[in-house]
Parts: structure tokens; sequence; C-alpha cells
């Protein structure tokens, strides 16, 4: 996998782990769950443009419980990450 495929799939990742943790607590179904993720790049600087993920359910929810797995999964580490994005430092060391 490239870097930038372990970046998608690691918000893939937890928007799946909350989806499952909302999922399990009102007793809905998530067995066959899956996360499609699609991701564009764009340029200068080159950079993940967008971002698309979709939870997929085997079953049909109730349009409030869609709701509130939508909301619970805004509240992931990864896209909290993204949309308060922390102060990144890179250094060189010769040892």
């Amino acid at each position: 996998m490239t870097p930038v495929e372990l970046f998608i799939s690691s918000l893939g990742c937890c928007i799946g782990v909350y989806a499952k943790t909302f999922c399990d607590r009102h007793k809905i179904p998530s067995d066959g769950m899956k996360i499609d993720m699609e991701w564009e790049m764009a340029e200068d600087p080159r950079r993940i443009g967008g971002v698309s993920a979709k939870i997929c359910l085997m079953k049909e929810v109730d349009p409030d419980l869609g709701q509130g797995i939508l909301r619970m999964v805004k509240h992931c580490t990864v896209h909290n990450t993204l949309m308060t994005p922390p102060k990144i430092e890179i250094s060189l060391s010769n040892t």
C-alpha cells in the first residue's frame, strides 16, 4: 500500500469503528458492514483533494438511526484530526 492508501484506510477504519459502536449500542445488525472509500488528488501542492466515505450496511436502517450513525462517525479521531489539523514539525537527524 502507498502512504496515501494507508491514510485513506486509516480514516475508513476509524469511521467503521465508530459506526460499529453505534450499531452495537442501538442493536442494529452490522454483520457484513463495509466502508467504501474514494478519494481524488489535488495539485499545487500535491495532496488529497477530496474524500468520500460510504457506510454500507446489509439491512435497511431507520432513517433517524441512520442520521445517528452519520453524527457518530463525524466524531472519529482521524476525522477530527483532519477537520482541526495538528501542527506538524519535521526535523532531520544524523544519528
